[in-house]
């Protein structure tokens, strides 16, 4: 089987089984061989892609935080949103 992963290095456990058992005619199913090549390590770990969700680059002014220096002493005196976007059924609709 390392031979096989070795000639096809970016082959998953479905592929490499098919080609195990028709270069080598091993009757293997999928299952021994995702063990197999997780014994000899042979899949690659996958990095894990980052969402960006925002983006600071923007030509757009950016206002002040206005509560920071605000000394709230009881509850409900201050609230706070920050919304970019609302999400309509048939589109997004952009706060200014």
């Amino acid at each position: 089987m390392k031979g096989v992963a070795a000639q096809w290095p970016t082959y998953g456990y479905r592929r490499l089984t098919v080609q195990v058992r028709r270069d080598k005619h091993i009757v293997a199913n999928s299952k021994r061989v995702r063990r197999l090549a997780k014994l000899l390590h042979l899949g690659q770990k996958h990095k894990r892609k980052t969402r960006r969700t925002t983006n600071s680059e923007h030509p757009f002014p950016r206002y002040p935080n206005l509560v920071q220096d605000l000394e709230i002493v009881r509850p409900d005196q201050v609230w706070v949103v920050d919304l970019t976007y609302i999400h309509l059924k048939t589109e997004f609709v952009y706060l200014r």
